[in-house]
């Protein structure tokens, strides 16, 4: 059986698109690695937020080279968030340069159980000077509400609720060793301007999000 591993740079949000890509390559058969040196495609979900996290992807192309030399069917993909100024670049050393659309339509295969990424959006309608999230993810598209209500009953009911994203900041710790259940959301300005000023806020999740002024 065919096997792969994904290599994962940046925020949950691409933590949470790597779980559902693993869910996507069990779907055409292939079978997760135990280790980098077993694989037959490796997958990289790339983060652009900083030079170095590109500079890091780039150092991994003499690494492929070599792991090629003992397996010459080895495949190579490049996904994630991909500046356009970078992609002939990156063409040199991987064999494709993809991007994986729908992936909310997946289920996750979850690396780290107690510990679940929940997305409620994707992509931004700003253009922030420092930010390439509008031009690697698009405008913003918002997950239907009921929906995200859905995902998060099928696991871990008594799991603490907590917000992950800047500027926003998390309660520490766990109560009971009950698991945290991060909702992952990049933050626009006009999603902050009607959260802040709310102390707390009551899902019918019946949890609390505890936010921070």
């Amino acid at each position: 059986m065919r096997k792969y591993w994904v290599i994962t740079f940046g925020c949950q949000m691409n933590k949470s698109d790597s779980e559902r890509i693993a869910t996507v390559l069990e779907n055409i058969g292939y079978k997760n690695a135990s280790n980098i040196n077993e694989a037959d495609l490796i997958v990289v979900n790339m983060c652009s937020v900083r030079q170095s996290a590109v500079d890091r992807v780039y150092g991994l192309i003499p690494k492929f080279r070599k792991l090629r030399e003992k397996n010459p069917n080895l495949k190579t993909i490049l996904t994630g968030c991909v500046l356009k100024k970078d992609k002939p670049k990156f063409a040199k050393g991987f064999d494709q340069i993809l991007k994986f659309k729908d992936l909310f339509q997946y289920q996750p295969k979850y690396q780290n159980k107690p510990v679940v990424f929940i997305p409620i959006s994707n992509g931004c309608n700003w253009a922030c000077a420092y930010c390439v999230v509008p031009f690697t993810r698009g405008r913003l598209i918002c997950r239907d509400h009921k929906e995200i209500l859905k995902t998060r009953s099928g696991y871990w009911d008594d799991a603490k609720v907590g917000v992950a994203g800047p500027p926003i900041e998390l309660e520490e710790g766990t109560t009971s060793g009950l698991p945290f259940l991060f909702f992952v959301v990049i933050l626009s300005l006009d999603f902050l301007t009607k959260l802040y000023g709310r102390r707390k806020c009551k899902e019918d999740l019946n949890c609390w999000l505890e936010i921070k002024n």
